[in-house]
């Protein structure tokens, strides 16, 4: 069973309040909802994973801070990473069964999480080429990358 630190709660009360906002209609929390802010005020990206994808609602973004939010759609547990490269999607060489992420800057990461969960990661990305990566066994090989753009 995973701990869940303070800091994990935190961000997800938030983004749990974000979406009872969006979902109750407050004309300031749907506005923000709606532009894709996460409760911290940062910038959102929702990022879909599922058996074996990862949609995130935008291929791009400006530079700063940003809110990943990763919802499980699947069945299985999944992960996802942010990881800055210039390396294509699908070219990671593989170890064990995973992506082979050495020599390569992960800049933030959800735990593995159950289907039907979700869960967000707070970076400060730079403009450059990166990979959003789920890294459970098996699921890089499966397809479970896609590539991310930081402008």
């Amino acid at each position: 069973m995973h701990h869940w630190t303070k800091t994990a709660s935190l961000v997800l009360l938030g983004v749990t309040a974000a979406f009872a906002i969006a979902c109750g209609g407050g004309e300031s929390g749907g506005a923000a909802a709606k532009a894709g802010t996460a409760a911290s005020g940062r910038p959102a990206v929702t990022v879909g994973l599922k058996e074996f994808a990862i949609e995130p609602d935008k291929k791009s973004v400006p530079a700063g801070a940003i809110s990943f939010r990763a919802q499980n759609k699947g069945t299985t547990p999944h992960e996802l990473q942010v990881i800055k490269t210039d390396v294509a999607a699908d070219k990671i060489p593989v170890k064990d069964g995973k992506a082979d992420l050495t020599g390569l800057q992960v800049i933030g990461k959800t735990s593995e999480f159950a289907g039907g969960k979700t869960e967000s990661v707070n970076v400060t990305l730079t403009a450059g080429k990166y990979l959003l990566v789920c890294n459970v066994p098996a699921h890089y090989i499966a397809g479970m990358t896609t590539a991310f753009t930081v402008e």
